[in-house]
C-alpha cells in the first residue's frame, strides 16, 4: 500500500466480521471448543465434590479413609473449580491439576482397598462395582480435559498404575492367604475392560481431533466463498445474503433497510495510467475508507469492478444519504498515488412490495444519475432520476465511470 492510505483502527462492520481471516477462524472454532470444555472441567469437579460429600454422609464408622481422606479432597474439587471459573490461572495448567488430585483420590483409594484388613474377596464389590468405575471415568477424563497426546500417555499412566496397584494387592493377598483364583479372574477382566476402553476413548479423540480440524476447514473454505480476495469486504454472494435477510426482516417486522451503491470516478483512467497495481490499491484503499465511515450494523461489499454495495439495516432513505456523504467525503480526505479518489452514490430505501432486485436497481439509476450529473456527489431519493438512466440494472456500463 501507498504510504498516504490510512492504517489505522477500523470500525468492525458486519462484513469485516464475515471476512475474518481464515487462520482466525480456525482459531475461534478452537477458543469456542475450549470454551465448552472449560465449563464441563467445571462442571465435573463440582460434581466429583458433592459425591464425596455424599460418601462422606453415608460412610461407615470404620472406614477411615473416607472420613479423612475425602474431606479435603472435596476442598481441593471446589477451590478448583472456583480457580477456573477466575480465569486467573492457564486453562491448560487447571486441567492438569485437577487430573493428578484426581488420579491421587482414585489411587491412593484403590491402594486402600488391598491393603485394608479382611479378605479380598469381601472387597471386591467395592473393587469391580464401584472403584475401577472411577478408574475408567479418570481415564476417559484424561482425553476431555487433555490434549490428545496427553490424555493417551494421562490414561496409559492411569491404567499401569491401577495394573500395578492390583497385581501387588493379589501378591499381598496370596502372601495372607486371602488370595482366590476367582478374585484374580474378576481383577483381570476389569482390566481387560480398562484397555478396550482406552482403545475406545482414544479412538473417540483422534475423530474428535479430525472433525475440528475439519470443521476449520470448512469455516476456511466459507469464508473464501464470501470475501472478496483483494480487498477483504465482503463478496457479492455474501452481501446477497445479508439483503435477503434484511428484507425478510422489513417484510415481517417492518424495520426498513436501505442500499448504497458507490462506483469509483474514473477508475478506469487510474487503471490506465498508473497500471492495475495501483488501481488494486486504489480498491484497497476505497474499502478501508468505507468500511471506517460505516456504523457497527452496517456492511459493505464489493459488489463488481470498482462497485461497491453498502447496506444499511433500521435506516430511511434520509439517513442512508447522510451516511453516503459521510463515506464520500472520507474517501477524499486522502490522496493514494497523488490523487484524490472520489466516488458517486446512488442511495435508496426499501418500500413495502420491493425485492432485492428492485431495492438495488432503484439505488443504480441514481447513481447513474450522480454519473450523468458530474460525479463525486450522492443521488439520494428525493433528487430525480434521469428517465435515460431507467433501464440500466447493477451491470451499467458507465465508460470511463
Amino acid at each position: 500500500m501507498s504510504r498516504n492510505t490510512p492504517t489505522g483502527a477500523q470500525v468492525p462492520t458486519e462484513s469485516q466480521r464475515v471476512a475474518a481471516l481464515a487462520g482466525e477462524r480456525a482459531q475461534e472454532v478452537r477458543a469456542e471448543f475450549m470454551v465448552r470444555r472449560r465449563l464441563a472441567f467445571e462442571i465435573t469437579l463440582t460434581v466429583a465434590a458433592g459425591i464425596l460429600a455424599l460418601s462422606l454422609a453415608i460412610a461407615s464408622a470404620d472406614d477411615w479413609f473416607i472420613r479423612w481422606i475425602y474431606p479435603p479432597f472435596t476442598v481441593a474439587f471446589l477451590v478448583l473449580a472456583g480457580l477456573s471459573r477466575a480465569r486467573r490461572i492457564p486453562q491448560a495448567t487447571m486441567e492438569l491439576v485437577g487430573f493428578g488430585v484426581g488420579c491421587a483420590l482414585v489411587l491412593s483409594r484403590l491402594v486402600w482397598h488391598f491393603t485394608t484388613d479382611g479378605a479380598l474377596e469381601e472387597r471386591m464389590v467395592g473393587l469391580a462395582g464401584g472403584l475401577f468405575w472411577a478408574v475408567a471415568l479418570l481415564m476417559a477424563a484424561s482425553f476431555l480435559f487433555l490434549d490428545h497426546r496427553r490424555g493417551t500417555l494421562a490414561a496409559g499412566a492411569v491404567l499401569v498404575s491401577s495394573a500395578i496397584i492390583t497385581a501387588g494387592g493379589l501378591a499381598v493377598a496370596d502372601v495372607n492367604g486371602g488370595f482366590t483364583g476367582q478374585s484374580a479372574r474378576e481383577l483381570l477382566r476389569v482390566h481387560i475392560f480398562l484397555v478396550g476402553l482406552l482403545v475406545i476413548v482414544r479412538s473417540i479423540s483422534v475423530v474428535q481431533q479430525r472433525f475440528l480440524g475439519a470443521l476449520a476447514r470448512a469455516e476456511t473454505l466459507d469464508h473464501w466463498a464470501r470475501t472478496d480476495e483483494l480487498t477483504g469486504l465482503a463478496n457479492r454472494r455474501a452481501m446477497q445474503h445479508l439483503l435477503e435477510r434484511s428484507l425478510r426482516e422489513a417484510e415481517e417486522t417492518g424495520r426498513p433497510f436501505a442500499v448504497l451503491l458507490a462506483d469509483l470516478d474514473h477508475f478506469k483512467r487510474i487503471n490506465d495510467t498508473l497500471g492495475h497495481a495501483a488501481g488494486d490499491e486504489v480498491l484497497v484503499h476505497t474499502a478501508r475508507a468505507l468500511s471506517g465511515a460505516l456504523r457497527g450494523s452496517d456492511a459493505v461489499a464489493r459488489w463488481g469492478g470498482e462497485e461497491f454495495l453498502l447496506l444499511c439495516p433500521g435506516s430511511s432513505p434520509a439517513q442512508a444519504s447522510s451516511i453516503a456523504e459521510r463515506c464520500r467525503r472520507q474517501l477524499a480526505s486522502e490522496e493514494i498515488h497523488g490523487l484524490t479518489i472520489t466516488a458517486t452514490f446512488g442511495v435508496s430505501g426499501w418500500r413495502d412490495g420491493d425485492t432485492i432486485d428492485s431495492v438495488v436497481q432503484r439505488a443504480d439509476r441514481r447513481l447513474y444519475a450522480g454519473k450523468r450529473a458530474g460525479r463525486d456527489r450522492v443521488v439520494g431519493a428525493d433528487d430525480p432520476e434521469e428517465p435515460k438512466a431507467a433501464g440500466h440494472g447493477t451491470d451499467t456500463n458507465r465508460g470511463e465511470g
